[in-house]
This record gives C-alpha cells, sequence and structure tokens, in this order.
C-alpha cells in the first residue's frame, strides 16, 4: 500500500484504486487522484467529479 492510500484510509476517504473502480464505474472521474470523496457519503449514478474535489460528511 503507498502512503498515499495510507492517508485516505486514516481519513475515511476512498483508496485511488478504488475511486477508479468503484465510483469511476457509474460516474466521470477526471482525476482520481485528486479526488477525496469519504466513505460515510452516498453517491447517485453520472455525476461528473472534477479536479481536485472533496466530499465528506
Amino acid at each position: 500500500m503507498n502512503q498515499v492510500d495510507k492517508y485516505r484510509i486514516l481519513q475515511n476517504f476512498y483508496t485511488v484504486d478504488e475511486v477508479i473502480n468503484i465510483i469511476a464505474k457509474d460516474n466521470i472521474v477526471y482525476d482520481p487522484y485528486s479526488l477525496l470523496i469519504s466513505k460515510n457519503v452516498k453517491l447517485g449514478k453520472k455525476n461528473v467529479f472534477y479536479s481536485n474535489v472533496i466530499i465528506k460528511k
């Protein structure tokens, strides 16, 4: 596991791989490396996520 994912896990955010494999499956994600989404958030489908976005509850 890389350091970036360790920080994400400590703060309850999806890892980069989870963003790519889970979030981007039903949504458009322009930059999975700068997108931080809390695992407490409920997302719909067909959203567009731009760079440098943080979504948390």
